[in-house]
């Protein structure tokens, strides 16, 4: 016991003495990073890069009778025949000619009050369907492959175009269901529609 005390007590003297190495002190520097902070850095800062977003329009969606329905990237092609006629379709699958075929897809053809296809944004296309009937309009929205038809009744369709960027579209208004089995005379179910499509300009 005594042998352990005169061993810290010198200990001790040499300390005074000679000067003891004393380990650094934290310091509450800013700049200086907690470590699992600086790992947190190196981490963010050795991502690859990211790619510019893509301009090429996503999967479509449309809100139908309150509920999200998707569909098929869209397509807008814009052709000259006695005016300007706007089609906005959905870019569907190979197999989407197939009986068995069951997704989404839409069809609009648009004749527009415009004298070229600069003037997309100043216009829109309204339609007003004179009955409530089936008609053999090939417009329109169809669900579950051609199982179901949303004819067109009271709709609107705007524009909005930047040069170099899709074109987005504003579709708004009330659709008439039919089923393909439905009896001819049978009356359509209406449903409310709305859509912001990002369409991109095909060939014409």
């Amino acid at each position: 016991m005594r042998r352990l005390i005169g061993l810290a007590l010198s200990t001790l003297l040499t300390c005074l003495i000679v000067g003891c190495e004393r380990s650094p002190v934290a310091t509450n520097n800013s700049s200086t990073a907690p470590a699992n902070d600086a790992t947190l850095v190196a981490q963010v800062t050795t991502q690859p890069a990211t790619t510019p977003a893509s301009t090429q329009p996503g999967a479509a969606t449309m809100l139908i009778d309150g509920g999200i329905v998707q569909f098929p990237p869209a397509k807008l092609v814009l052709k000259m025949k006695g005016g300007v006629h706007a089609l906005l379709f959905s870019d569907d699958p190979p197999n989407a000619i197939r009986d068995d075929y069951a997704g989404n897809s839409f069809y609009f053809d648009m004749p527009l009050e415009i004298d070229g296809p600069d003037q997309l944004a100043t216009t829109k296309w309204i339609f007003k369907a004179p009955t409530s009937e089936r008609s053999d309009t090939v417009s329109g929205i169809y669900l579950d492959g051609r199982k179901k038809h949303l004819q067109p009744f009271d709709v609107v369709v705007e524009f909005d175009h930047e040069p170099g960027r899709p074109v987005r579209v504003y579709l708004s208004g009330q659709f008439l269901l039919f089923g393909a089995e439905d009896m001819p005379t049978s009356p359509g179910q209406l449903l409310v529609v709305s859509a912001e499509l990002d369409a991109s300009v095909a060939p014409k």
